[in-house]
């Protein structure tokens, strides 16, 4: 007989399935998405410059764009959005 979630009670593995579904949740209303890889990201204040986590690729808070350097989106921050901390 196959064990579906060995070392957990029905109720446990239930629980731990509803916690995921919370995360995911949570993640998918609250993150963008980064604009070369789609790993999500989330940033509540600051510098809207920040560098992916994943691809480690410069991005725009505001817009999602990808940038091939930090001074390149800084560049973009000014001229597109005003500056680098204009609300999201």
């Amino acid at each position: 007989m196959p064990r579906w979630h060995e070392g957990r009670t029905c109720q446990q593995f239930q629980e731990m399935i509803s916690t995921n579904n919370k995360s995911e949740q949570w993640i998918s209303q609250n993150t963008r998405k980064c604009g070369s890889c789609r790993a999500p990201f989330f940033k509540l204040d600051g510098c809207n410059h920040l560098q992916c986590g994943a691809c480690k690729k410069d991005l725009c808070n505001l817009c999602g764009e990808t940038f091939p350097d930090a001074s390149t989106t800084y560049s973009h921050l000014r001229a597109r959005h005003g500056g680098y901390f204009t609300a999201a």
